[in-house]
């Protein structure tokens, strides 16, 4: 009902005005998931993409701007949760954002052919670095809280990195860790 009243109103289809329950439902669904590690916005897209839920284009933008509560919401649990360096932690934040902020100008200009293809390429690179945390060729995480030095500056190009492809609709959670 929503999409035929949108599409009547000159919105394409998947330009909902506001939330249904299918919408919610995949939100709720891939944030809960994404607090277990497996990350929102690859479970998110797909399910965008099976139930049309939104146009291709629109997909970063609508998970960059969907999961944001959510994910502050998490980041206080976990950072009462998990201990961590505040310095380290606020850095690869900073990184991220500066990322995303600079990356979302970039996409936001690009045609939606384009951000198929970059979002093709970023979810290809997310699933080689998945494969690698599955098989397990790199060292696995220790009990280290921070990063210091040449670790802290590698840390903070990798997620400004990330953050710029959170702007194509990768997340930024998963390939982080």
């Amino acid at each position: 009902v929503l999409v035929a009243r949108a599409t009547s109103r000159g919105r394409r289809e998947g330009d909902a005005a506001t939330p249904d329950a299918l919408r919610v439902g995949t939100g709720f669904i891939t944030n809960f998931f994404d607090t277990l590690g497996i990350g929102s916005f690859a479970t998110t897209t797909a399910l965008f993409r099976k139930f049309s839920l939104v146009r291709d284009e629109k997909i970063p933008g609508t998970l960059n701007v969907g999961h944001t509560l959510p994910t502050i919401v998490q980041a206080f649990i976990y950072t009462k949760l998990v201990e961590v360096d505040p310095k380290t932690l606020i850095l690869l934040i900073v990184a991220s954002v500066l990322g995303a902020w600079i990356g979302a100008g970039v996409v936001a200009n690009w045609s939606r052919k384009r951000i198929q293809f970059g979002m093709a390429i970023a979810l290809f690179v997310a699933s080689i670095l998945l494969l690698f945390t599955l098989l397990r060729p790199a060292p696995e995480g220790g009990a280290l809280l921070g990063l210091t030095g040449t670790r802290l500056v590698l840390g903070f190009l990798g997620n400004f990195m990330l953050g710029a492809l959170m702007t194509l609709g990768i997340g930024l959670y998963a390939p982080c860790m």
